[in-house]
């Protein structure tokens, strides 16, 4: 993944020297004119547009850009001007790239139907769409007349594989971590004059690809549709429900799941003005929910890509105060296309509920920008969006790239195509732990993801729970089992929770002591071990580890 500035500028001076004449729409000076204007929108309107490259670095990639004008082709310039938009690593600031066919293109939320009104900027498309699952690149849906290589895996394009395709075009990607950049990259590899630009192709009219379909591999050279090409697209026929639109347009529906006692819920747009208020909605389910005596509650958020964060709230409201808050009775769905207002809900669940979230790690960041300002580029016509507003997650230093998962179920190709939808099989399948909110926490340390385990024990003190909130014994327990296992960081983490929220507990204490004096820290280590002994003079632990330590 390319993160500085400087990178984008090695990859794609790189690009030119594949560079072929082709009939300009715009001159020189008109480029000149939109990439000043784009340069000065970003300057002008970014929080922080210079966090992760310096301004010197900004200009430096601007001038490079303009020098190159005379080598380069309308879309070539695009894509550079795309690419120093994407550097900011912020999914709502991005340029658009207008397509000759959208209806076979992943459309962001907050985008809109943006057309240059210059026939040179449309980017022609591949016949199909592609999906970037965990096990390999598929395709998904394709063009009449090219169903047959629906199920498709993709080895190669051109003499590239796959993965080194998707590394090659990460520059352009409007995205803030790397689940949305799966989500794009799958779409962009679909665009020959990208792929072109990137030196994956020699030739955009002639697309090589080496594919695997029922246990073969075979080369097949495929062209972009044409302009003017009226499409049917053809879906996998097994394809699970979430990777289709809500029949008749609806942005959100419920009903029971066949077979369980579960109700499913699927919200994929937090609507400003809709047609039925989303706390009704939601009061309708969950009463239909209870009147069927469901014991799980499912709700999909995959396909949301935000929309309006302030009614969010009545999701929340809802399920925060209705039977199923409990840590195993509410399940939330998330996904590469959950997205800003849907990542603010999904961050208030973790801080409001005891929901489980299942699936894979979210688009947005739980600490992002957003609420981007529109400029539309005087000659172009290329529609660029830059973010205003930094939205703080709730809690302070949140680090995570995404929203982490309790219950890891990414899609995967082999489900995909036969018809199961693995997050929901996940949701219907999990057993929480036994041992209450440390064994939570031990559940997602054991992962990796110690600060959404963090994350899950701030959110439990937030919601009331029957069994209450003093869960120092359960801590200290398990910060033992880490530190006994020689997991000395996950340990310590573990006590330093038990210390902080059970500051009377002397044991939180010198459990602490007892992890700092592991981790080689003696005089801290002295120091929790005589807080210990003051709260309890006889504790076992501190006194032991005073000897040790006085020796």
């Amino acid at each position: 993944m390319i993160k500085k500035i400087t990178g984008i500028i090695v990859s794609t001076l790189l690009a030119l020297s594949a560079a072929q004449a082709e009939t300009r729409g715009l001159s020189d000076g008109e480029w000149r004119e939109d990439i000043n204007a784009a340069a000065d929108h970003i300057r002008a309107t970014h929080p922080d547009p210079f966090r992760d490259m310096s301004s010197a670095e900004f200009d430096q990639y601007i001038t490079a850009l303009i020098d190159d004008l005379p080598q380069l082709g309308d879309k070539d310039v695009g894509l550079r001007l795309a690419a120093l938009v994407a550097s900011l690593k912020d999914g709502h600031s991005r340029l658009s790239l207008p397509r000759e066919h959208p209806e076979l293109s992943f459309m962001q939320g907050h985008t809109g139907p943006d057309a240059a009104p210059n026939d040179a900027l449309f980017f022609s498309t591949l016949p199909f769409r592609f999906y970037l699952f965990d096990d390999g690149l598929y395709i998904v849906e394709a063009a009449n007349g090219f169903e047959h290589y629906i199920g498709a895996k993709i080895l190669k394009i051109g003499a590239v594989d796959v993965s080194e395709a998707v590394t090659r075009v990460t520059p352009i990607l409007f995205a803030e971590n790397e689940m949305g950049e799966k989500l794009l990259a799958a779409d962009r590899l679909a665009l020959p004059q990208v792929l072109k630009h990137f030196n994956i192709i020699d030739d955009p009219a002639r697309v090589p690809l080496t594919i695997e379909q029922y246990g073969e591999t075979k080369d097949i050279i495929v062209a972009p549709l044409g302009a003017g090409a009226e499409l049917e697209i053809s879906k996998a026929t097994t394809a699970p429900a979430i990777f289709s639109e809500i029949e008749g347009g609806a942005r959100k529906i419920h009903h029971r799941v066949r077979g369980e006692r579960a109700w499913y819920i699927r919200i994929d747009e937090i609507e400003a003005f809709p047609d039925y208020i989303l706390a009704d909605f939601m009061e309708e389910a969950l009463a239909a929910a209870s009147s069927a005596r469901a014991r799980r509650i499912i709700l999909d958020l995959r396909r949301n890509q935000g929309g309006t964060a302030s009614f969010k709230a009545a999701v929340i409201n809802s399920l925060a105060q209705s039977r199923y808050n409990e840590f195993g009775k509410t399940y939330v769905l998330i996904g590469r296309e959950t997205f800003s207002a849907a990542t603010m809900l999904v961050n208030d669940f973790e801080q409001y509920t005891n929901a489980v979230l299942v699936g894979e790690g979210s688009a947005g960041r739980p600490s992002h920008y957003g609420d981007p300002k529109k400029l539309v580029l005087p000659n172009s016509g290329l529609t660029l969006r830059v973010s205003t507003i930094y939205w703080q997650s709730w809690l302070a230093g949140d680090f995570r790239e995404f929203v982490e998962t309790h219950v890891d179920a990414p899609p995967g190709a082999t489900e995909f195509f036969a018809g199961r939808d693995g997050a929901i099989d996940a949701a219907l399948g999990y057993t929480p732990p036994r041992g209450g909110i440390a064994a939570q926490m031990a559940e997602l340390f054991d992962k990796g993801k110690l600060q959404s385990g963090i994350v899950r024990f701030l959110g439990w003190l937030n919601t009331p729970v029957r069994e209450g909130h003093d869960a120092a014994a359960d801590l200290v327990a398990a910060g033992y089992r880490y530190l006994d296992a020689g997991a000395l960081r996950k340990g310590r983490f573990m006590m330093v929770m038990a210390r902080d929220f059970y500051g009377a507990n002397a044991d939180a204490h010198a459990g602490l002591g007892h992890a700092l004096e592991l981790n080689g820290d003696a005089e801290a280590a002295m120091r929790h071990y005589e807080d210990a002994l003051t709260l309890e003079p006889d504790n076992a632990v501190a006194l032991a580890g005073l000897m040790r330590l006085g020796e």
